[in-house]
C-alpha cells in the first residue's frame, strides 16, 4: 500500500508540472500573438491615436482618441482628418484644401490659419475614421498602456528617429516594449529550437534507415 502511495504522488505531481508547463507555454503564445498583432496593425498605420492638443476642437478635444487607418495620398480628399508629420511633430487636422500637384493644405478647426507645412506623399501618416466615445478609450487604455499609441512616439520607432524618440513629450513605455519584445524573442527561439530538432530527428532517421 505505501508502495502504491509513493508511486503515485511523484505520478501526480509530473503531471500537474507538465500541466502548468503547457499552460505557461500557451500563455505566452497567446500574449506574443497579440503583440505581433498589434504591432503588425501600428507599424502599418492602423490603430489609435490620442490628439494632445486643442486645435481640432471641438470637433476633436483634448486627449480624446482617434482610430486611424493608412491611407495614399490619392485616397483623400477635401473635408478629411488626417494625421501627418509637419517637421517637427505628428500633428491632426482636416484637409483644406487641394494644391492640385499631389499635395494638400491642412488646418485645424480651431484654427483661424492653415498649416504653413503643404501634406505630402511623403509626410502623409493616416486618416482619421472614428473618434473614440469615452467608453471605448477606457477600455482602451485598460487593455494597453495608452503611452504607446502616442503618435510621437509610435511615428519616431516607426522612421528610427532616436533623437526625437528621445525628446516626444509622451514617453516610451519601456517596460512594455520589453514584454512585447521578450515574448516575441521567445516565439522565435521556441521556434527556432523546435526546427533544429525536428532536423536532427529527419537526420537521424535517414542515418539509420536501412539502405535499400
Amino acid at each position: 500500500m505505501n508502495n502504491l502511495a509513493s508511486t503515485t504522488a511523484p505520478t501526480v505531481v509530473n503531471m500537474s508540472r507538465k500541466g502548468l508547463r503547457k499552460a505557461f507555454n500557451a500563455l505566452l503564445w497567446l500574449v506574443a500573438g497579440l503583440c505581433i498583432f498589434a504591432c503588425f496593425l501600428i507599424f502599418s498605420g492602423w490603430g489609435p491615436k490620442q490628439v494632445v492638443s486643442g486645435s481640432m476642437e471641438p470637433t476633436i478635444m483634448t486627449g480624446e482618441w482617434t482610430f486611424n487607418v493608412s491611407v495614399q495620398i490619392e485616397d483623400v480628399v477635401v473635408g478629411d482628418v488626417i494625421s501627418y508629420y509637419n517637421g517637427q511633430v505628428d500633428v491632426t487636422h482636416r484637409l483644406v484644401a487641394d494644391n492640385g500637384d499631389g499635395t494638400f493644405i491642412a488646418q485645424g478647426d480651431y484654427n483661424r490659419s492653415p498649416d504653413p507645412t503643404p501634406v505630402t506623399a511623403q509626410n502623409l501618416r493616416s486618416k482619421v475614421v472614428h473618434v473614440l466615445t469615452p467608453q471605448e478609450a477606457e477600455k482602451l487604455e485598460f487593455v494597453v498602456p495608452s503611452v504607446l499609441y502616442k503618435g510621437e512616439v509610435v511615428d519616431a520607432l516607426i522612421d528610427r528617429d532616436w533623437d526625437r524618440l528621445g525628446h516626444t513629450e509622451n514617453r516610451v513605455p519601456w517596460g512594455f516594449l520589453a514584454i512585447v519584445a521578450g515574448a516575441m524573442l521567445w516565439v522565435v527561439l521556441s521556434t527556432g529550437l523546435k526546427l533544429v530538432r525536428l532536423g536532427l530527428r529527419v537526420v537521424r532517421w535517414i542515418q539509420t534507415s536501412p539502405r535499400r
